[in-house]
């Protein structure tokens, strides 16, 4: 962290490999996530495996957490759902609210389990008791759908409202969404618009994609085209299908670029 020290990542992975191998849960827990993301060592998936392993066998939720991850994206093992499952289970077990988090997101998708809304929002549900934005948005999903609960827009809003509130991008993007389409709330293209650019400053390409159509059709800015192209293009650089249309609609019509029916 860089406490009474300058910041080193490659000198604090020195100490806290001295602590691991003698079996400091926490240390391992924290290697691991050094390995994971490429801090102070070459970014190993599999070494981040192996120090996760060592501490979550110890109870340490956090490395159980990470370790369920590693196996939901396949990443230094076989992509394993249930595997996955079962160390957020772990984790969940103790409180930790990412593994409640993650075991919602597992039963909304059916993946590893049995699709199962209703067991999906009870997971949520514990999550969001602790302040997990990411569970806030997604329970927002669950009320916004009617899936495991009542549909109901306003209880969406007021979910997707307290993730935005953390700064969490896809809450601020389903925000935007219910301004941008008057659900739970009156329809304020002004308002959507800072929420989508709030969400596209994180990378979310469904705002970026949004951002372009405001601009493409002057809802609370001027039209125009040109900015509406540049936001298409930023979603259309993640491999987001409706802007890449869009672009071609462009080019087809020559709005903001050269009308080009090749492109």
């Amino acid at each position: 962290k860089g406490q009474g020290v300058p910041q080193d990542y490659a000198t604090a992975r020195l100490w806290f490999q001295k602590a691991a191998v003698q079996g400091n849960a926490e240390a391992q827990s924290i290697l691991g996530g050094l390995y994971d993301e490429g801090l102070g060592v070459t970014q190993d998936y599999v070494m981040a495996r192996q120090w996760w392993e060592q501490s979550a066998t110890q109870g340490n939720a956090s490395a159980q957490v990470n370790l369920g991850v590693l196996y939901l994206n396949g990443q230094g093992v076989m992509q394993d759902d249930a595997t996955a499952r079962l160390w957020f289970e772990k984790a969940a077990a103790q409180g930790d609210a990412m593994a409640q988090y993650n075991l919602g997101l597992l039963y909304t998708k059916g993946q590893g389990v049995p699709q199962d809304y209703a067991a999906a929002r009870q997971w949520l549900e514990k999550a969001v008791a602790q302040g997990n934005a990411e569970a806030q948005s997604t329970l927002g999903v669950l009320y916004l759908n009617g899936q495991g609960v009542p549909q109901d827009d306003a209880t969406a809003w007021l979910w997707f409202e307290k993730a935005a509130a953390q700064s969490y991008a896809m809450g601020q993007h389903n925000l935007g969404v219910l301004y941008t389409e008057g659900r739970g709330l009156p329809q304020d293209y002004a308002k959507a618009r800072q929420l989508y650019e709030q969400a596209a400053a994180q990378g979310i390409a469904a705002s970026q994609y949004n951002l372009g159509l405001l601009h493409y059709h002057g809802q609370s800015v001027s039209q125009d085209h040109v900015m509406a192209q540049q936001w298409f293009q930023r979603a259309s650089a993640q491999g987001n299908p409706d802007a890449q249309a869009d672009i071609g609609m462009l080019h087809f019509h020559g709005q903001g670029v050269p009308q080009d029916y090749v492109k």
